[in-house]
């Protein structure tokens, strides 16, 4: 997978397509450019993300709830919040963390430093 740089966003570089398309995406509250170039489409972080972790965690009867990058105080959190039906426990959340951080690891979509934050989507009764 290639990948280019604008700013402090990185893009990635998936399937062909034959127009060139200037649009607003929206990432963590911020307005940014998505462009789609000749050829290739330019998929944000978030949904690469999402894409990469998504059949490994679902083989564990898990989805993904929702995924964001964000800043509180001076760290910066990839902030992946897990659901499953029945609950997830504390071990299931500890097993998804090892599938979902070398996958993050290899992706490596962010140049700042960020701490890996796994949760689970809390479920009312």
């Amino acid at each position: 997978m290639h990948g280019f740089f604008e700013g402090e966003r990185q893009k990635c570089f998936t399937k062909p397509l034959k127009t060139v398309i200037i649009g607003l995406s929206d990432l963590s509250g911020q307005k940014f450019p998505l462009l789609l170039l000749k050829g290739w489409v330019i998929m944000d972080k978030i949904e690469m993300i999402r894409k990469a972790i998504s059949g490994p965690l679902q083989e564990m009867e898990i989805e993904v709830d929702s995924i964001e990058f964000v800043k509180e105080g001076s760290y910066y959190f990839l902030r992946i919040v897990l659901d499953k039906i029945n609950r997830i426990d504390m071990d299931t959340i500890v097993e998804a963390t090892h599938v979902i951080n070398p996958i993050i690891d290899e992706l490596d979509p962010y140049e700042e430093s960020y701490i890996l934050d796994v949760l689970s989507k809390e479920r009312g009764e």
